[in-house]
C-alpha cells in the first residue's frame, strides 16, 4: 500500500475532493494533516463547515496528535506540503532521511523579487529544499516555475498543479436551458473584495454596459475592505437597477449562482495565487473573462477557446470582451461548455490523484518523468515574458 500524506495550515473544501479522490484509492493510505486552527474571516465566510473526513489528523490539537502526524510524515512513500515555513518543523525528520517531498506552492513572488534580494533569497531556498535531491514542485500558480527559477530553485523540477474544487457533473443542455431562462444575461463576481481582486474593475464594466444599452445584471458576492467603496460607485453611476452586492456565503450557495450565470468577471492582479472559483465557474459552464494575471488561468484557459483573457489592468479590452459576450450568447455557450469540458475531462480532482501517484512512481524509479503533455503533473514551463509581466 502506498503511504500519501498532505500537509498543511488547515483542512478546507479547496482540498477536499482531491483528498477524497486520494482516499478512495484502493492501493493508498491518506492521511491530510492541519497544522493549526481555521481562521476566524474563513469561518465568517462559510469555510470549514464541512464535517471532519476521518483521514484528518489536527496535529496541533496535542502533544500526542502532533507526534502522530511526524510519525506518519515521516514512514509515508509520498509527501505533499504547503510551502508555509511554519511546515518546516514537521519536515525537518522526512528530510534527513531524504524521503519525496512536494512541494505544494502558489507563486513565490507575488509583489516581485528586487535585484539585491536574488542572492540573500537563493541561499534561503537552498538550506530550506534546494538541497534535498528527493524534492519537488507542484506549481499552483503557473508562474510558480518562473518565480522559483530566479533563484535557479526546482531547476527541471516543477509540475503543473493547482487547487481541485468540487467537480459537478451536469446535463449541459438542461444547463444552459436554465441559463437562458434569465430575462436578461447574467454577470457575476466572486471574492474577497480587496484591492488585488478588483471588484471595482467589475462595477466600471457595468458602467460602460449601461452606457451601450445592453440588458444585463451583475451580481457581486462577497465581503471585505472595498465594500463602501462599491456602494459608492453603484450609487454614484446610478447602478441600482443593474448591480447587487450580495455579501459573503457559503460554498454551495456560490455554485448556485454560477449555475445561473451566463458570464463571470475574474479581475485579480498578480497578487492573486491560484483562484479557485475560476475552476469552480468552468465547472458551472460559465463564459469566463480572466485578467492574464491570475495563477489558474494560463493552465486553465486557453483564449477564444474556452474563455476570454484581457491584459490585467486593460479595462478597454476588459469592457470590450465581456460587451461582445453580452451580445452573442452562441459564443457564450460555445466558451462555457468547452470551459466544462476542461474541468470534467482533465482539471479535477481525480486525475490529479491518479496522476500525482503516477509522477512519484516515474521519479521514484527514473527521477524524471514526462508522461503528460498538459494538465496536473505535465512539466510546468518558465513563461515567457508575455505572459509573466506583472
Amino acid at each position: 500500500m502506498l503511504k500519501v500524506a498532505f500537509v498543511s495550515n488547515y483542512f478546507n473544501h479547496h482540498q477536499s475532493s482531491f483528498s477524497e479522490a486520494m482516499f478512495r484509492r484502493k492501493d493508498t493510505v491518506y492521511t491530510f494533516i492541519e497544522t493549526m486552527p481555521m481562521e476566524a474571516e474563513r469561518k465568517r465566510m462559510g469555510w470549514g463547515a464541512e464535517d471532519r473526513p476521518p483521514y484528518v489528523l489536527s496535529a496541533y490539537e496535542s502533544e500526542f496528535t502532533r507526534s502522530k502526524a511526524l510519525d506518519i510524515l515521516r514512514k509515508a512513500d509520498l509527501v505533499i506540503a504547503g510551502m508555509d515555513m511554519a511546515l518546516d518543523p514537521y519536515l525537518k525528520e522526512r528530510r534527513k532521511e531524504k524521503g519525496f517531498v512536494f512541494c505544494c506552492s502558489e507563486r513565490f513572488y507575488k509583489n516581485g523579487c528586487p535585484a539585491w534580494q536574488i542572492p540573500l533569497r537563493a541561499v534561503k531556498n537552498y538550506w530550506r529544499f534546494g538541497r534535498f535531491q528527493n524534492e519537488y514542485l507542484l506549481c499552483a500558480s503557473a508562474f510558480s516555475a518562473a518565480d522559483a527559477a530566479i533563484t535557479r530553485s526546482f531547476v527541471g523540477k516543477t509540475y503543473r498543479w493547482g487547487y481541485f474544487p468540487e467537480t459537478k457533473r451536469y446535463d449541459l443542455d438542461a444547463l444552459f436551458a436554465r441559463k437562458r431562462s434569465n430575462q436578461v444575461v447574467s454577470l457575476l463576481w466572486v471574492g474577497r473584495l480587496l484591492p488585488l481582486k478588483h471588484p471595482d474593475d467589475a462595477v466600471l464594466v457595468a458602467a460602460y454596459l449601461k452606457e451601450q444599452g445592453l440588458s444585463f445584471r451583475l451580481r457581486i458576492i462577497g465581503s471585505g475592505e472595498m465594500e463602501a467603496t462599491l456602494r459608492q460607485m453603484i450609487q454614484e453611476k446610478d447602478l441600482a437597477d443593474h448591480v447587487e452586492l450580495l455579501g459573503s456565503m457559503t460554498p454551495e450557495a456560490v455554485r448556485a449562482h454560477m449555475d445561473r450565470a451566463d458570464l463571470f468577471l475574474f479581475n485579480s492582479d498578480h497578487r492573486e495565487g491560484w483562484g479557485a472559483v475560476l475552476n469552480e465557474s468552468m465547472n458551472s459552464a460559465c463564459a469566463v473573462v480572466a485578467s492574464h494575471a491570475i495563477g489558474s488561468v494560463p493552465f486553465l484557459i486557453r483564449d477564444g477557446k474556452n474563455g476570454r483573457v484581457y491584459r490585467s489592468g486593460d479595462l478597454s479590452q476588459l469592457c470590450q470582451l465581456v460587451s461582445d459576450l453580452v451580445l452573442d450568447r452562441d459564443t457564450r455557450e460555445r466558451l462555457g461548455a468547452a470551459a466544462y469540458h476542461c474541468i470534467v475531462n482533465e482539471w479535477n480532482a481525480e486525475t490529479a490523484a491518479e496522476r500525482l501517484v503516477a509522477l512519484y512512481e516515474d521519479l521514484r524509479v527514473s527521477g524524471s518523468s514526462a508522461r503528460f503533455s498538459d494538465g496536473p503533473c505535465s512539466p510546468a514551463p518558465i513563461l515567457p515574458n508575455e505572459w509573466y509581466m506583472k
